[in-house]
């Protein structure tokens, strides 16, 4: 993930810490900022997992992988649509690429 994503320190080169969707820190994000939409990047950087995880209520909930992230993938639709109704919050933008235009 870390590789795959380019996750590496701009000054010191180290690989950054990566990990699953912690839902349990940005429900409580959204609550203590008042976040209305969310933007969510680097969705394909988990394109060719079999399962991706997410915590949610300090328990990992699985997912069927996807190998692209185009707008039309069931997967990454399934995804999607349960992490907005778990957070109560809809998705405004979602980044599926470097590309400035690579946004849905």
């Amino acid at each position: 993930m870390c590789d795959v994503g380019k996750e590496f320190g701009s000054t010191t080169g180290r690989k950054r810490r990566c990990g699953w969707l912690n839902l349990d820190e940005l429900k409580e994000a959204i609550m203590v900022t008042g976040t209305t939409t969310i933007i969510l990047t680097k969705v394909d950087v988990l394109e060719g997992f079999d399962e991706v995880k997410v915590l949610n209520d300090g328990e990992l909930i699985t997912f069927t992988g996807w190998d692209t992230s185009s707008q039309k993938n069931v997967e990454l639709g399934h995804f999607l649509s349960e992490i907005s109704d778990i957070l109560g919050t809809p998705f405004e933008m979602v980044s599926y690429g470097p590309g400035r235009d690579d946004v849905y």
